[in-house]
């Protein structure tokens, strides 16, 4: 576990863009209670409580009304980390990862460009096997260089010594000495000479994987791939939604690629606001307080005639205003899709 620390200066900002830093610096939902007049905070991976609880017209819905947040959609996400960067474990070679799939199952591009991403992200899957197997093969030559460049030190070392102990036998005319000393000094040499073959051979190792992985780059560029030409390339960046995100968390490149691979499937979908017309009565009657199942981050079922919810089938409650004297509850305001809200959410 990494303790992540940040200091902010109060004096040049709103308290509200203050809770806006914090809750970006430190993947957080900020979450005011206006009943009890508290402001918690809860992490972004962890927001969410599942109740048990199912909405339908026969219960409690009146009315659904939706609004799509087309602007939610990310293609193009890019992480940014002090401790590393993904370049080289990235089949693109690059700090970001990229995503369509939202765009090619709706149809909203050309069938063209869905049929040419569709090969193409066959084509990475493929390449991304291929890369991340001569990516071991790297870290296994690259060790082995080291090891051998290690010895190599140490055996010129120990030759410096023992040809300084030979110069001194020589020198002191002790003949018999200077012939064993020769002995060891040539079995060193030999070594030595040994020892910078195999440098070479493992420095030649390094460089053919290195050239494979650049290849293999080249090889998915997508200009280079056949499959697009200049114009589906053209329509192609009419689709281009990039957003950059930061991770300190995670200290290896692996960590933080895996962190933004993950985090690119939340993007790939627009966030739907379900405005919910409903009473929430049927609740008492199953014994229940309606505030324990009416909170920031409540996941309830909820009948969706259009589809249109989520692929867990639940969506996430994250505005509503309730009466304590009555426990009446009104402007319920749910998300789909596991998304997690970016600004302070209020009840």
């Amino acid at each position: 576990q990494v303790t992540k620390y940040r200091t902010f200066d109060t004096t040049v900002t709103t308290w509200m863009n203050m809770l806006q830093q914090i809750a970006e610096s430190f993947d957080v939902i900020i979450l005011f209670d206006s009943g009890n007049y508290k402001i918690n905070v809860c992490h972004r991976e962890e927001f969410g409580e599942l109740t048990n609880v199912h909405l339908s017209y026969d219960n409690a819905l009146r009315e659904i009304t939706k609004q799509r947040k087309l602007n939610e959609i990310v293609t193009r996400l890019t992480v940014e980390s002090q401790n590393t960067t993904i370049a080289g474990v990235n089949v693109l070679g690059t700090d970001y990862v990229e995503c369509y799939d939202y765009f090619i199952n709706n149809g909203i591009m050309s069938s063209e460009l869905q049929n040419a991403l569709t090969r193409y992200n066959t084509l990475l899957e493929q390449k991304d096997i291929e890369f991340q197997l001569l990516l071991v093969q790297k870290h296994d030559a690259d060790q082995a260089l080291n090891l051998a460049n290690s010895q190599l030190v140490s055996l010129q070392s120990k030759y410096s010594t023992e040809k300084g102990i030979l110069s001194a036998y020589i020198k002191s005319g002790e003949k018999t000495k200077q012939a064993n000393q020769q002995v060891t000094v040539t079995n060193l040499e030999n070594q030595i000479t040994a020892k910078l073959n195999e440098v070479q051979r493992c420095k030649d190792t390094v460089s053919s994987l290195e050239n494979q992985l650049i290849a293999i780059g080249e090889a998915i560029r997508k200009e280079n791939t056949g499959y697009f030409t200049n114009e589906l390339l053209l329509e192609l960046s009419d689709y281009l939604i990039e957003k950059a995100i930061t991770d300190d968390t995670h200290l290896t490149a692996y960590g933080v690629y895996d962190y933004v691979c993950q985090q690119i499937k939340k993007y790939k979908k627009p966030i739907i606001d379900f405005s919910v017309s409903s009473s929430m009565e049927f609740i008492k009657r199953t014994g229940r307080k309606v505030t324990d199942c009416v909170f920031i981050g409540a996941k309830m079922g909820i009948e969706d005639k259009a589809g249109e919810i989520t692929d867990e089938g639940t969506v996430t409650l994250y505005g509503f205003t309730i009466i304590p004297s009555t426990d009446e509850v009104k402007n319920i305001k749910f998300m789909n899709g596991g998304k997690t809200p970016d600004s302070p959410l209020k009840q």
